[in-house]
């Protein structure tokens, strides 16, 4: 506080040193919401797993800097309020290592993972036909978004006392929420479930290049932009009320990143009663 201070009133008294600024984040990498559709069998259930990149993604927006995860985690407990309805926990973990760098002009991140968590609710609306789902889900996640960010003093320099080949580096992460909302039709007939969907979410985001005052010390890290991600999967019931799940997903739009399609599995275990 006092630093932010004495920083205004320099400014006040002379002038604010700019600073130019590039920067680089690793946010999550789109994904969908992966429930089958179909309602939980068992009073609760935890579930474990990941989606991968077999194709590096691409730079869709020019302003943007980023490294996007080739890899992302996804853990999920789950509790079943009524027949049709269940609330849930979750944590995610998008990797840094191997992450894809967008473009060659910006700096690499230093942060370690992005990581999130947050909760939500699936509800299984029932049809006329046996077995044929529609499901509506809400997932809220809190992403912690490592940056890094490189300065370069451009004017007011030596009236507030920084040299005038003054650079700095400045690391951190930016808290971002990000809400999803997802349709997901399936059917299920005896231990297999085939469900797909779209699910709608904003894709935490942040622009390369800039200008600054002293002040500004947060990493600037955005929402960013609404993507809908189509995918398309199977579930089988492989005994004793675990379910293994395997899907294939696409963003359907370019900003701020160009996606290939991504593969995504789970399994989930049941925890208490058999709800059936």
């Amino acid at each position: 506080m006092r630093v932010a201070l004495l920083l205004a009133a320099t400014c006040a008294a002379s002038g604010c040193a700019t600073f130019a600024t590039n920067r680089v984040a690793l946010p999550p990498h789109a994904a969908p919401i992966t429930t089958t559709g179909q309602p939980m069998q068992s009073t609760g259930a935890l579930s474990l797993g990941g989606q991968a990149d077999p194709l590096a993604p691409a730079l869709g927006n020019p302003e943007v800097g980023l490294e996007v995860p080739r890899a992302q985690l996804h853990g999920e407990l789950a509790l079943r309020v009524t027949r049709n309805f269940d609330f849930e926990v979750h944590a995610d973990d998008g990797l840094h290592d191997g992450a894809t760098p967008l473009k060659s002009t910006q700096p690499p991140v230093d942060g370690g993972n992005v990581t999130g968590g947050g909760f939500g609710f699936t509800y299984s609306a029932e049809t006329s036909e046996p077995g044929l789902r529609i499901a509506f889900a809400m997932r809220l996640t809190i992403w912690s978004v490592p940056y890094t960010e490189y300065r370069a003093c451009v004017s007011n320099c030596t009236s507030n006392g920084y040299p005038t080949d003054y650079t700095d580096e400045v690391k951190g992460s930016d808290s971002v929420p990000q809400l999803a909302l997802a349709v997901v039709p399936s059917y299920r007939t005896g231990r297999v479930t085939y469900f797909g969907g779209l699910t709608a979410a904003n894709h935490p985001t942040l622009i390369e290049k800039g200008t600054e005052l002293p002040t500004d010390t947060d990493g600037n890290v955005q929402s960013g932009p609404l993507n809908v991600i189509a995918h398309a999967g199977v579930a089988i019931e492989v005994g004793s009320g675990v379910i293994a799940s395997a899907y294939v997903a696409q963003d359907l739009a370019t900003d701020p990143v160009r996606y290939g399609p991504s593969l995504g599995a789970s399994v989930s275990l049941p925890l208490g009663a058999d709800q059936r």
